[in-house]
């Protein structure tokens, strides 16, 4: 997996993170996180909301099933500072 990009989000003050797997081969990609999230949502391209992810019990990481070559879009989303 490569990540490509990690921004703000367009619409809210979540975290978009997109990345694609480059061997050809399903993958379950892990997102470690610095800090433990409140949610975890795929998008798509243009961060549309399609598809909640479940994040780990201590939400310091989401799994994300991936297909070969699969572009993926996350937007996690964290507590208030």
């Amino acid at each position: 997996m490569i990540l490509t990009v990690m921004k703000k989000a367009e619409d809210d003050d979540g975290i978009i993170f997109r990345f694609y797997e480059f061997e050809g081969k399903p993958a379950q990609v892990k997102l470690q996180l610095p800090q433990k999230a409140t949610g975890a949502i795929e998008t798509n391209l243009m961060e549309k909301h399609a598809s909640p992810l479940a994040l780990a019990p201590d939400g310091m990481s989401v799994t994300v099933p991936t297909g070969p070559y699969e572009i993926k879009t996350v937007e996690m989303a964290f507590p208030k500072q």
